[in-house]
């Protein structure tokens, strides 16, 4: 019998850190995710390096 108990002990320590890893892990994906939503919409990005790319065709256009 004690070693039944010893055994269930072990799993529930093993159990006890999995939950522990398992919390760290999803606390990482959630950081993950707020760093990933603060950039700015692909939509910005998009009109930004089209106004780039006008305002640097210009100024090659107005220097030649």
């Amino acid at each position: 019998m004690p070693k039944i108990l010893e055994r269930v002990a072990k799993l529930e320590q093993e159990n006890i850190s999995q939950n522990n890893l398992i919390e760290t892990i999803c606390s990482d994906i959630n950081d993950i995710k707020e760093t990933l939503l603060s950039r700015p919409s692909w939509s910005v990005s998009l009109v930004l390096t089209a106004l780039s790319t006008i305002c640097c065709g210009l100024i090659v256009y107005i220097v030649t």
